[in-house]
């Protein structure tokens, strides 16, 4: 299952070993043991595709704390998500884009000059101009 799931395969199982996953056995159940190692099998990160190139293997997953932390999905892949509020304009952007719009009505009237044209005129997109 080790190979199957991308993890270390361990060249021994030592009595301390053993002791730890027949512990996990008992403690949660064969089942959540082999849920455990599947999800070992499908996370980027416990397959080694991290900073560091680190692999879960038999020691780490029959630590409590990391047993749990398996189980309770914390190494599962997440789907990158969009962010649900628009980013926030930074004190620079508003400052060009309040710019950008004052010399837009500037230049295209401010709708009480009888000359002004129904239409843009002139249009400045972000970059035409440098803020001081």
């Amino acid at each position: 299952m080790a190979r199957q799931s991308g993890i270390s395969v361990p060249r021994a199982v030592t009595a301390s070993r053993r002791r730890s996953l027949l512990l996990r056995i008992e403690e949660h159940g064969l089942p959540a043991v082999l849920d455990a190692i599947e999800r070992i099998g499908r996370s980027r990160f416990c397959r080694g595709e991290n900073d560091r190139g680190w692999r879960a293997d038999l020691d780490f997953l029959c630590q409590p704390k990391s047993f749990v932390s398996i189980l309770e999905g914390k190494y599962d892949d997440r789907p990158l998500q969009q962010s649900q509020a628009p980013p926030r304009e930074s004190e620079h952007a508003r400052h060009q884009r309040e710019c950008r719009e004052a010399i837009q009505r500037k230049l295209n009237g401010n709708g009480h000059d009888e000359f002004a044209s129904t239409g843009p005129a002139f249009d400045l997109e972000p970059g035409d101009f440098r803020a001081h």
